[in-house]
């Protein structure tokens, strides 16, 4: 995507596609007789990720982009920022699962899980409030306040041993993930795990069978739309489109479909660009924005234990935040 594309929009295996893969692909393929039911699933995956890429390369792809009405990419770019903000206070613990609603307020924030997430929230708006000190926003305030935020869970999870039983005991304490699930890593570099039980290894001669050919198809209709409904959001909100089109659209969508043939080959599910993007979005301007996503995916191999030991409510922050963020920056633009 940086290279071909020139944005900075980062690629992960998708949500929507990883629970289809795991629940649908994968059982029908066992299903069906098939001893190897998770090599038939990534060769579906593969097979369609290659049509995907067809696609892409005759550029009908971009037409369906294009024909997308300005109104509905804005509701789009909209319902992405909502979708973001949403994922955030649900990793955060704020919103809850509720068998009659879905999802209700958690009427516990007394929990170091909130304590944390909320540091980190507050911190990040202040440091992107339109005024501080020089009137100018502090670069990077998303990735600050998931600094403070991994900080005061260290902090934590050093003194709850030492706390007042009366307080280690409470349950908002000992049930929280922070005392539950978070943990020091053993090393801070190390090295990543090995690909060679997963590479190559997808099997497309049995994915290609007629009782594994709808799912092809199912994963075909998944990528182009998840995709470009991604690719508008983003783009949408980052400020790249131009006259209700996106420039270098057939690039960034050739991009996006090798994502998804080489996630395969490698052992993955669909990867394809992914929502979290826009949280980088305040970058666009600077050089080398489109390069940062890729050399700290790259890095992270490296330090994945110490980025493992990372509780979710440290970095659900960000994706609360960053649609606030988003926000000031389209007042801005418009006040521009």
């Amino acid at each position: 995507m940086a290279v071909y594309a020139r944005y900075p929009i980062a690629q992960a295996p998708g949500m929507g596609e990883n629970f289809f893969f795991v629940f649908s692909a994968l059982p029908a393929a066992t299903a069906a007789g098939f001893r190897n039911g998770w090599q038939v699933a990534l060769g579906v995956v593969f097979v369609s990720g290659v049509l995907f890429l067809i696609l892409s390369l005759v550029g009908l792809r971009e037409l369906i982009f294009n024909a997308i009405s300005p109104s509905l990419k804005n509701g789009i770019a909209a319902g992405i920022g909502l979708f973001i903000a949403f994922i955030g206070l649900q990793q955060a613990g704020v919103i809850v699962r509720d068998p009659g609603t879905a999802v209700k307020l958690n009427a516990h924030f007394a929990s170091p899980d909130s304590i944390v997430f909320f540091v980190g929230m507050l911190t990040t708006a202040v440091l992107h409030a339109r005024r501080v000190r020089d009137a100018r926003r502090v670069r990077g305030s998303i990735l600050w306040g998931i600094v403070v935020a991994t900080i005061l869970a260290c902090l934590l999870k050093l003194s709850l041993p030492h706390m007042p039983a009366s307080v280690s005991a409470a349950h908002d304490v000992s049930e929280s993930m922070l005392n539950k699930r978070f943990e020091f890593a053993n090393a801070l570099i190390a090295l990543p795990p090995s690909l060679t039980p997963t590479f190559l290894k997808m099997d497309v001669a049995h994915a290609l069978t007629p009782k594994m050919l709808p799912f092809i198809f199912v994963f075909l209709f998944m990528f182009t739309f998840d995709a470009i409904g991604t690719l508008i959001g983003v783009c949408e909100q980052a400020g790249f489109m131009r006259d209700n089109k996106l420039p270098r659209a057939k690039q960034a969508m050739i991009s996006d479909a090798i994502g998804t043939v080489a996630g395969a080959a490698l052992g993955t599910s669909t990867v394809t660009s992914f929502v979290e993007s826009a949280a980088g979005g305040g970058s666009r301007r600077s050089n080398g924005a489109d390069w940062t996503g890729g050399r700290c995916s790259l890095f992270a191999g490296a330090v994945f234990q110490s980025a493992d030991c990372n509780d979710r409510r440290i970095s659900a922050d960000h994706c609360a935040g960053a649609d606030d963020c988003r926000s000031n920056d389209d007042a801005k633009r418009g006040e521009d």
